[in-house]
C-alpha cells in the first residue's frame, strides 16, 4: 500500500518537476543568446579603423583635372577624421583640409581636388587620413600614394589661305597643339593684293585638330591678265584664346598667303548654215557656251549682216553674266529681198565682256548664209483630191495653188478638163501675184451627171500656167469625183394603235421615208370599210395623218389593213409615187360579269347542303374563249361534285349558268362564310383575264327563325311553317318536364323536412 502510495504521489510530483525543468532550459537559452549578442557587440566595439581609396581617373593634364577619392572605412569606427593632401611629385594640386566628427564601418566619403601636371610622364599625389581609434583612443595616419599618367600640353595655331572662286578667299586657323583653345577670337587685321574689308569670328573652343574659317570677299587688285599669274595675296590674321594647358591667355599674328588662280570665260558656238530664199525671212538659232573656268560679266552683243541682206530683229543684246559651264541663245531673223539672187554672206556677232578681275574680253561669231539662185517653182493639189458626188448634185472642192520657188510668179490661166458626163467650173478667180513660200485656192464646182445607171469614176485635171523667174511654166492637179447613183425613196407605213376595239377608232398613220422629201401628198384608204385620210408637208422625211374609223363588230378577231398613197418630189427633184401599208387587229375586250346569283337555303345549320346557282353574261365587246370556272370553299364546306367547270367561248352578250352545291359541316362555326368562284379565261389575242365572285353563306345553330327565300322577302313556305310549330311543340314540353321533376324534389325533401 506504501508502495502505491509512494507511486501516486510520485505522479503527482513529476508533471510539475518537468514544467520546471523546461522552464529553467529556455531561461538558460535567452540567456545564452543575450550574451553571445552581448560579447559579439564588444567585439565589435573593440575593432580598429581601416581605409581603402579609388578615384575616378587615372590620368591628369595637360590642363587643370578634377579628381574624385573615394576613402571608404572596412574597419572598425573612426572618430575625428581629417584628410589632409600630402607631397606631391611632378604635379602641382589645388587642395584643402576635410574633417569628419565620425565615420562609421563601412561609411564612404568623397575628397576632391584639383591637379595638373608640371612634366610629361607620372603623377603621385600623397593623399593623409588622420583619425582617432576608439579601440585603444590613440590618434593614427593612413598613408595613400595616388599615381596618374601625367598628360602635358599647349594650344599651337597656324593659318592657311585659298581662293576659291572670283572675289572669294577662305583663311583656315587650325589647332595642330595638343590641347583645346578656348574663347577663341580672330580677326582679319590685314591684308595685300586683295580690295578685302575686315572680318572677324569668335568661338568658345577650338578642339585639337579642329579648325575654323574666315571667309573674305574682295576684288584682287588686277590691272592686266599677265599680273594674274604672279600675284600672291597675303593676310595676316589675330588670335586671342585661352590656352588651358598652360593656363595663361595668349595673343598670336598668323601669316596665310594664297596663289590667285587665273580663272578666265572661254567661249564656242554652235550654229547652223542659213539658206534664204529671195523675198523670204529666216530665224537663225546661235547656241554660245563658256567652256572657260571664269566668269563672263557685262556682255554686249552686237549683230551684223551685209546688204542686201536685212537684220530684222536680233536678241539679246545684253547679258548680265555667262557663269562657267553657262550657254546663252542668240536668235536673229534675217531676211533677203525678192531681187537677191546667188549671195554668200555671214552674219557677224561680237560679244564684249568683263572677267571678275576687270579685264575685259572680245568674242567673235561668224554663220554663214547664202540666198540661193531665184527659180519660179509652182505645184497645185486638190482639197480633198477625191470627192463623192450624187447623180444629179453638186459638190465644192478647193485647188490650192502654192509658190514653191525662190521667186515671185504671177498665175495667168487656170483650165479644168473633165469627162462630158461630169461638169467642172471654176467658181473663183486668182489675181496678184504669189511670193515664195505664199499659197492660194480657188473654188472648183463639181457636178454630176442627170441619171446613171451604175457608180462611175470620173477624172477632172486642173492646168495653171504661170509666169515667173526663167520664162514661167505649168502645174497641174488632178481630182478624182465619184459620182454615185442615189437611192430611191423606199416608205414604211405604221400604225398606232396597232390593236382597236370594235366601234369608233382614231388611227394615227405615220409613214417614214429614207430619203428626204421636198413636198409630199399622202392619201390613206381601209379597204374593207372604204374611209380614207390625206395629209400634205413639205421638206421631211416623216409624215403622220389620222385616220377616224367605225369597226363593225363582226369585224372582232380580225385584221384591217390601211393603205398609204405616196405622191412626192425628193430632195434631188426627183418625182414618184409611193406605197405603204399597215394593219391593225380588231380585238374586242370580253368582260364575264354576274347577272344574279342564288344561294338557297339563305341560311343554313350545320350538316345541311346549300345549293348556289350564277346567271354569268359576257358584256364585253369581245369573244371570251376557254373559259373556266372553278369555286374555293372555305374551311368547314365541301363541294359536292367537281370543283372546276369549263365553259369554252362566250361571244358577246351570251349568258350561262354555273350551278354549286355545298355541305356544311357537322362543326362548322356560326358565322357568314364568302365563298369565292375564280373564272379564267382568254380574248382572241390570247391574253389571259381572270375574274373573281363572291357569294356570302350564314350559318346559324337553328332554324327557328331562319327561312329559305324564294321570290319575296315577305313569303313563307308551308316546310318552313311546319317546322316553327314543331320547334315550338318541343319547348312546351321541355318546359313541362322540367316543371314535373322540380315539384318531385319540393315534394320530398318536404316529407324528410
Amino acid at each position: 500500500m506504501a508502495m502505491k502510495g509512494f507511486q501516486k504521489a510520485s505522479r503527482r510530483m513529476l508533471v510539475p518537476l518537468i514544467a520546471a525543468t523546461i522552464m529553467l532550459l529556455t531561461g538558460l537559452s535567452c540567456v545564452g543568446v543575450l550574451a553571445t549578442t552581448y560579447i559579439a557587440a564588444v567585439f565589435a566595439e573593440l575593432k580598429h579603423p581601416y581605409f581603402i581609396v579609388e578615384t575616378n581617373t587615372s590620368s591628369i593634364g595637360p590642363s587643370w583635372t578634377t579628381v574624385a577619392v573615394k576613402v571608404t572605412n572596412i574597419g572598425g569606427r573612426a572618430e575625428q577624421v581629417e584628410i589632409i593632401p600630402g607631397q606631391a611629385t611632378g604635379v602641382e594640386i589645388q587642395a584643402s583640409r576635410e574633417f569628419y566628427d565620425v565615420v562609421e564601418q563601412n561609411e564612404t566619403i568623397m575628397y576632391v581636388f584639383r591637379a595638373r601636371p608640371v612634366a610629361p610622364g607620372q603623377a603621385v599625389v600623397q593623399l593623409l587620413v588622420k583619425y582617432l581609434d576608439p579601440v585603444d583612443d590613440s590618434q593614427r595616419v593612413a598613408q595613400f600614394q595616388l599615381t596618374f599618367a601625367a598628360k602635358t600640353g599647349s594650344v599651337q595655331l597656324v593659318a592657311a589661305a585659298f581662293h576659291e572662286r572670283d572675289n572669294v578667299f577662305r583663311v583656315r586657323v587650325y589647332n595642330v597643339g595638343t590641347v583645346d583653345a578656348v574663347n577663341v577670337s580672330l580677326k582679319l587685321v590685314s591684308w595685300s593684293g586683295v580690295d578685302a574689308k575686315p572680318v572677324s569670328k569668335t568661338v568658345d573652343r577650338l578642339p585639337s585638330g579642329g579648325y575654323e574659317d574666315l571667309v573674305v570677299e574682295g576684288r584682287p587688285l588686277l590691272s592686266t591678265l599677265n599680273q594674274l599669274q604672279v600675284l600672291q595675296i597675303a593676310f595676316s590674321v589675330q588670335a586671342t584664346y585661352y590656352d588651358p594647358g598652360l593656363d595663361s591667355w595668349k595673343t598670336v599674328l598668323l601669316q596665310a598667303q594664297t596663289p590667285l588662280t587665273p580663272t578666265t570665260p572661254q567661249f564656242t558656238y554652235r550654229a547652223s548654215p542659213a539658206v534664204i530664199e529671195p523675198g523670204t525671212c529666216r530665224s537663225l538659232r546661235i547656241y554660245l557656251y563658256n567652256i572657260g573656268d571664269g566668269s563672263a560679266k557685262n556682255v554686249t552683243i552686237s549683230y551684223l549682216v551685209q546688204p542686201p541682206l536685212m537684220l530684222e530683229k536680233a536678241e539679246p543684246t545684253y547679258v548680265d553674266v555667262v557663269e562657267p559651264g553657262g550657254k546663252v541663245l542668240l536668235e536673229a531673223r534675217i531676211c533677203a529681198p525678192l531681187e537677191a539672187s546667188s549671195i554668200s554672206s555671214t552674219l557677224n556677232v561680237k560679244l564684249e565682256y568683263v572677267t571678275d578681275y576687270g579685264v575685259k574680253g572680245v568674242y567673235g561669231v561668224q554663220v554663214p548664209v547664202t540666198v540661193p539662185r531665184a527659180v519660179s517653182k509652182v505645184v497645185a493639189f486638190f482639197e480633198p483630191s477625191w470627192v463623192e458626188v450624187p447623180e444629179a448634185g453638186c459638190r465644192v472642192v478647193e485647188l490650192r495653188i502654192a509658190n514653191r520657188g525662190s521667186a515671185p510668179v504671177d498665175i495667168a490661166n487656170i483650165v479644168l478638163q473633165s469627162l462630158q458626163t461630169v461638169v467642172a467650173q471654176l467658181l473663183d478667180n486668182v489675181e496678184g501675184v504669189l511670193k515664195p513660200g505664199e499659197s492660194t485656192s480657188v473654188r472648183v464646182r463639181v457636178c454630176g451627171p442627170g441619171q446613171i445607171t451604175a457608180p462611175l469614176n470620173a477624172p477632172i485635171v486642173a492646168r495653171i500656167v504661170y509666169r515667173g523667174a526663167g520664162g514661167g511654166g505649168e502645174a497641174s492637179a488632178t481630182l478624182v469625183a465619184h459620182v454615185v447613183k442615189l437611192p430611191e425613196p423606199v416608205f414604211v407605213a405604221s400604225c398606232r394603235p396597232s390593236i382597236v376595239q370594235p366601234g369608233i377608232a382614231d388611227v394615227l398613220v405615220e409613214v417614214k421615208s429614207d430619203v428626204k422629201l421636198d413636198r409630199v401628198q399622202v392619201r390613206v384608204v381601209a379597204q374593207q370599210l372604204g374611209v380614207y385620210g390625206e395629209a400634205y408637208s413639205e421638206n421631211t422625211s416623216t409624215i403622220s395623218i389620222p385616220v377616224r374609223i367605225s369597226i363593225p363588230p363582226q369585224l372582232e378577231g380580225q385584221s384591217l389593213t390601211l393603205t398609204a398613197t405616196i405622191s412626192y418630189v425628193d430632195v434631188y427633184g426627183r418625182r414618184g409615187v409611193g406605197n405603204a401599208g399597215c394593219s391593225i387587229a380588231v380585238v374586242g375586250e370580253p368582260s364575264l360579269e354576274p347577272i344574279s346569283i342564288t344561294v338557297a337555303p339563305e341560311k343554313v345549320v350545320p350538316g345541311d347542303v346549300v345549293a348556289i346557282s350564277i346567271l354569268l353574261a359576257n358584256r364585253g365587246t369581245g369573244q371570251a374563249l376557254d373559259v373556266v370556272a372553278s369555286i374555293e370553299p372555305p374551311k368547314g364546306f365541301t363541294v359536292i361534285g367537281e370543283q372546276s367547270t369549263f365553259i369554252g367561248r362566250l361571244v358577246e352578250g351570251q349568258t350561262t349558268i354555273l350551278s354549286y352545291t355545298l355541305k356544311a359541316e357537322d362543326n362548322v362555326p356560326s358565322g357568314t362564310y364568302t365563298i369565292p368562284i375564280k373564272l379564267d379565261y382568254y380574248d382572241v389575242l390570247h391574253r389571259s383575264h381572270t375574274v373573281e365572285l363572291r357569294v356570302n353563306v350564314t350559318v346559324v345553330k337553328s332554324l327557328a327563325s331562319s327561312f329559305m327565300q324564294v321570290g319575296s322577302i315577305e313569303q313563307k313556305s308551308s316546310s318552313s311553317t311546319i317546322a316553327e310549330n314543331g320547334i315550338a311543340l318541343y319547348l312546351l314540353v321541355t318546359v313541362a318536364s322540367l316543371a314535373t321533376i322540380l315539384s318531385i324534389v319540393y315534394y320530398w325533401r318536404s316529407r324528410r323536412g
